[in-house]
């Protein structure tokens, strides 16, 4: 995911103090680009981007394996620092946590990307260049998410953008595997019980649509899941589905987090695209067996080999 992007999502989730007579009108994310403050913040987050990459290879280059994220996380507690949040710390379960006031108590909004890699204990993290590829187990999921935090927070700081509420920047651990999300977790049930108002996960790349050239105007299926899984997590992806198939007319789909996760792997860009392109004529008909049976056809396209945003994933 760009910096710049996920800026755009953290102004209108906090709600985003620029000029105070702007009203909360159901334009606010028009009213929010064209504002100078915002404007400068997304000019910020695309000028500071190589450094921003240059962080990501240099953190991605500290091991954090499962149940070890230590020393990625004491490097996050010096960035957040030396960013300039307030009331750094780590608690109890590994978290590295940093504030950044608003200009009121609420709504108080929780950024999270995850420290920990899949990858085991012992693993070469080295990042080898490709031309503008970068190369290195875990360079996507999630170093990709802790440069987002970092570049995001320098551009807010850079054009002196004051939200609403306050933001909380976590690196939390123990998002994949057996770490069976115990960072989320804690944050939830115990370092910030009933204080998250609004939540965000930045997990990968988010380049699928670049990478295979298309547009939100061309998808013809959005499917977004309800659970199971961390509801903060995926009320925020409910939420941004509903408002893309509004926006776009596109159909809204309804799938099983867990099916989705087993089934997406059998997924094929190229052939997918096409089953679903086929699949357009039946679904403007508003059949809702022949819109099934197109879903059932995308979810058993043809398996190849996968690809990858930054190589090993």
């Amino acid at each position: 995911m760009k910096a710049t992007t996920f800026f755009a999502l953290v102004c209108l989730t906090t709600g985003f103090t620029a000029s105070p007579a702007r009203a909360q009108t159901p334009d606010l994310g028009a009213q929010l680009l064209a504002d100078k403050t915002v404007a400068m913040a997304l000019e910020r987050a695309r000028a500071n981007e190589p450094e921003i990459i240059a962080e990501q290879i240099r953190v991605c280059e500290i091991p954090a394996p499962p149940f070890a994220e230590e020393e990625r996380g004491l490097e996050f507690k010096a960035i957040f620092t030396k960013l300039g949040l307030q009331n750094v710390r780590i608690d109890a379960v590994g978290n590295v946590l940093g504030d950044r006031p608003g200009k009121y108590p609420k709504p108080h909004l929780v950024v999270a990307a995850h420290l920990d890699t899949v990858f085991p204990e012992g693993t070469d993290v080295k990042v080898r260049r490709d031309g503008t590829w970068l190369r290195a187990p875990g360079i996507g999921d999630d170093c990709r998410g802790l440069a987002v935090l970092i570049g995001v927070i320098r551009a807010m700081n850079e054009a002196k953008v004051m939200t609403e509420g306050p933001i909380t920047f976590v690196a939390d651990v123990g998002e994949e595997g057996l770490g069976d999300l115990r960072g989320i977790k804690a944050l939830f049930g115990e370092t910030l019980k009933s204080h998250i108002d609004r939540f965000v996960s930045i997990d990968g790349t988010g380049l699928g649509l670049t990478r295979g050239g298309v547009g939100l105007g061309d998808v013809d299926v959005i499917s977004v899941t309800r659970g199971p899984g961390l509801q903060g997590a995926l009320l925020v992806g409910l939420q941004v589905a509903k408002s893309l198939a509004m926006t776009f007319g596109t159909p809204l789909v309804g799938v099983n987090h867990l099916e989705g996760h087993l089934l997406a792997v059998r997924l094929l860009p190229d052939s997918a695209l096409l089953r679903v392109g086929l699949a357009r004529s039946q679904i403007e008909g508003n059949n809702p067996a022949l819109l099934k049976d197109a879903i059932k056809n995308l979810l058993f396209a043809t398996q190849a080999e996968p690809l990858y945003a930054f190589g090993w994933d």
